[in-house]
């Protein structure tokens, strides 16, 4: 029997309310990849019932998008994520790729830890992360977070248009309502800074006693794509040094830039 139009419309609603929630819960998972999620904690950051999360994980977790850590009840990205992700995007493998040894060569002349960013939407995705120094910084391949929480995330701000940044930046901390007054101030005035220095400058404002700085890499279209970063402890990474740091920078950047053309 033919549904009515309106069956219809509800039906599609419910189909594409499905998908994205599925992709929801994914994108917290892939966010905390290192860590997990308990469904508790995790539907709740996704603002869905348990019973509806648990239905949805399951299914993925059976699809292999999920897997459950061995002995223990934490959600973490299956296997078929890495399997699918292997056809998509080969730019963004080979920048990777190239930009291990720019990343390195740039973790050592400043004693830090270097990362390459790649802009998600309003997030920044963590691509690589290199260095031996010791640094209290949760943040590895794979970690999803929005923009105004990093160097390397001020940086794509700023080459954005000032109108799609201001919106951006809003946004973020929209999501950010749990966050205390006190560690939205400190965002902003990280952003001020960036914004005053026309780089990623972040002193102590995100993580107390860490400092970092940051650069976007644009596309043909003059359009932030990703962004390079160093960051180290404060004492090792004084504001002193940060017309040193863009320098070395950029000149990772402009590496970067030619070997994506």
């Amino acid at each position: 029997m033919r549904k009515a139009k309106g069956e219809r419309n509800s039906d599609e609603r419910s189909g594409t309310q499905s998908v994205e929630r599925a992709v929801g819960l994914l994108r917290e998972i892939s966010a905390r990849g290192q860590f997990g999620w308990q469904l508790s904690d995790l539907s709740k950051q996704c603002g869905l019932n348990m019973s509806t999360a648990h239905r949805i994980l399951t299914c993925l977790v059976q699809e292999g998008l999920v897997k459950q850590r061995p002995g223990g009840r934490r959600y973490l990205p299956g296997p078929l994520l890495y399997e699918l992700g292997l056809s998509a995007l080969p730019e963004r493998w080979d920048l990777q790729h190239a930009a291990r040894s720019r990343l390195s060569a740039l973790a050592g002349e400043t004693s830090g830890v270097a990362f390459l960013f790649f802009r998600s939407g309003d997030d920044f995705v963590c691509g690589a992360r290199v260095g031996k120094a010791e640094l209290r910084a949760p943040v590895f391949p794979g970690t999803r977070l929005p923009l105004v929480l990093s160097s390397g995330g001020a940086a794509m701000l700023l080459a954005l248009p000032e109108p799609e940044a201001l919106a951006t930046v809003e946004r973020n901390l929209a999501h950010l309502a749990d966050y205390s007054e006190v560690r939205i101030q400190a965002i902003r005035h990280m952003l001020d800074s960036s914004f005053a220095e026309g780089f990623g400058v972040n002193v102590g404002d995100i993580i107390p006693g860490v400092n970092a700085f940051g650069l976007p890499l644009c596309d043909a279209m003059g359009s932030p794509f990703a962004a390079i970063a160093v960051a180290g402890p404060a004492q090792a990474f004084p504001p002193e040094r940060r017309t040193e740091i863009y320098h070395l920078l950029e000149e990772a950047a402009i590496g970067l830039r030619a070997a994506r053309c």
